[in-house]
């Protein structure tokens, strides 16, 4: 009995192979092999791309809030998962908030809300709205308004982006989610590169990183979650549940480990 299994037709096509899962669309680039939580996969670097959402001082610094397990997650990124990425020509992709004042007019009331519930739920007793585009104060800039000090990537992320190498980029996203609908300017880089296979890190796993990684899904790219790279600041099972989904449904599960032991 044949051990080979091919799903899909080319260009987008998978083949389970010996054991491992193909993800090359028959491509002649060179390409590496990964383990997974499941079976290894084998994917093309060039057609790659590790995608780092939302590690910006707003979500992390601990001025704004506490996040120890978000700020658990720049350690392996910053000694594994990111060098890997670039010693293999992988692209990496800082997906980050970056709001404008047009974006903020067209705004739906259900995210704006999503960002301003702390105060409502406290009793909002002046009837200002609160939320995103807010000045922080004390020099922190409109909540996660592009240029401000508060959508900056966060300590040692910020210096892998400063470093200006080749393959490593900043794209803006107005949504949870940098694939929410058609022509996102996430979805341009991708197309634009033809990039195929995306590894997934970031905060918050149960909201923007499995957002986006949902919809990455849902449009047909491969999925892989870095278990060790990605958290939530909500209660733990809410991240093990979308390592759990992610795993069974949505593509595969690895760390940072796994990504800085790849095989050529």
């Amino acid at each position: 009995m044949s051990s080979r299994i091919i799903i899909g037709e080319l260009p987008n096509q998978w083949i389970l192979d010996e054991g491992v899962w193909d993800l090359t669309r028959a491509s002649s680039l060179p390409s590496i092999k990964i383990n997974t939580t499941k079976l290894p996969i084998k994917i093309v670097p060039s057609k790659s791309a590790l995608v780092i959402i939302d590690m910006q001082n707003f979500f992390l610094s601990p001025l704004l809030r506490s996040h120890p397990t978000g700020l658990a997650c720049v350690p392996p990124l910053l000694s594994s998962a990111v060098p890997a990425a670039i010693s293999s020509g992988m692209h990496t992709v800082f997906l980050n908030w970056g709001l404008t004042e047009d974006s903020l007019k067209k705004m739906p009331p259900a995210l704006q809300r999503s960002f301003s519930r702390d105060v409502l739920d406290q009793g909002n007793v002046d009837g200002i709205y609160r939320g995103l585009g807010t000045d922080l104060g004390e020099g922190r800039g409109g909540m996660l308004m592009k240029g401000s000090w508060n959508a900056e990537l966060y300590d040692g992320l910020r210096e892998v982006y400063e470093k200006g190498l080749e393959k490593v980029d900043w794209v803006d996203k107005d949504r949870l989610s940098g694939l929410w609908g058609s022509g996102t300017p996430f979805e341009l880089y991708l197309q634009q590169r033809g990039i195929a296979t995306l590894f997934f890190a970031g905060v918050n796993s149960n909201q923007c990183v499995s957002g986006t990684l949902l919809d990455a899904h849902s449009k047909g790219y491969d999925c892989i979650l870095l278990s060790d790279c990605s958290a939530t600041a909500s209660p733990q099972a809410e991240h093990d549940l979308i390592v759990s989904t992610c795993e069974k449904s949505w593509g595969w599960v690895c760390n940072a480990e796994d990504l800085g032991g790849m095989e050529g």
